[in-house]
């Protein structure tokens, strides 16, 4: 089973802007990329961090996935691209993702 986030527009209730197939089990947490807004990460109880296109609804980047869950994410804004993500097992890891689309 695959599970679902949804990026809704409150404006208009009716049907979500966009949907993100990725996660087979819940979202833990999300973080929206400060110096570009089409970009949100994600991590959940299936032990995957994504990096989402918003535009195109589209896996950018994906962590490579570990033994424990990443319960936070972050972006880091004077550096695009460069994440943090934290973990059940005390560890945090830096991350410089490669999304060949980002212009800033």
């Amino acid at each position: 089973m695959s599970m679902l986030a949804q990026l809704w527009d409150m404006r208009n209730i009716m049907t979500p802007i966009k949907e993100f197939m990725g996660h087979t089990r819940g979202i833990i947490a999300m973080s929206w990329c400060p110096n570009d807004s089409s970009y949100l990460l994600t991590c959940g109880k299936d032990s995957r961090t994504i990096c989402w296109d918003t535009i195109f609804g589209e896996i950018a980047y994906e962590l490579p996935v570990g033994t424990n869950w990443n319960f936070d994410v972050h972006w880091y804004s004077k550096i695009p691209g460069v994440i943090s993500a934290s973990s059940f097992d005390g560890k945090i890891g830096i991350y410089n993702i490669k999304v060949h689309t980002f212009l800033f």
